[in-house]
């Protein structure tokens, strides 16, 4: 299974969170949603991907992981703080993934993508995530997909 994969390449066991879901770290996303993400990129097999929101890098593990075993596609991963992106990196690096991804520092509601995506994974801020789904929408290829990661309920 690829969190177990993930788990004995980070040395790492997950957090317990909310007794229903297990996470690497406080801002994470979910292990399970983690493995949804790997699924539906390995059976989508995007060639594009984009994300917003590194973090620690660890939904952009997911991604990345399953482009590379898909044989082919890259991911553009936006965030705005260098800190974020350098202790991304070293992960990414650490799991060999790393030439599946771009990282870029921006703004992502001032990043201007150059290509159409099949795939977006929306994680920034809570008030920013709807504004990029608009913002980048017109990027999205007919039939693409976006997930928009812990929207709130209103």
């Amino acid at each position: 299974m690829i969190t177990d994969f993930i788990q004995k390449g980070l040395k790492i066991i997950p957090e317990v969170s909310d007794n229903r879901f297990s996470m690497v770290d406080d801002g994470a996303v979910e292990v399970e949603t983690g493995e949804l993400i790997y699924g539906f990129i390995r059976r989508l097999k995007p060639q594009n991907c984009l994300s917003s929101g590194i973090y620690t890098g660890v939904s952009d593990l997911f991604i990345a992981q399953a482009l590379k075993e898909n044989g082919f596609g890259s991911l553009d991963a936006i965030e705005y703080e260098q800190f974020h992106i350098d202790r991304a990196r070293k992960l990414w690096e650490q799991m060999e993934v790393s030439t599946q991804i771009t990282s870029i520092r921006s703004d992502s509601l001032k990043f201007e993508p150059n290509k159409q995506y099949q795939f977006m994974f929306l994680d920034t801020e809570i008030h920013l995530r709807f504004h990029e789904l608009v913002r980048f929408f017109p990027f999205l290829d007919e039939g693409g997909y976006v997930f928009i990661h812990d929207m709130p309920r209103t």
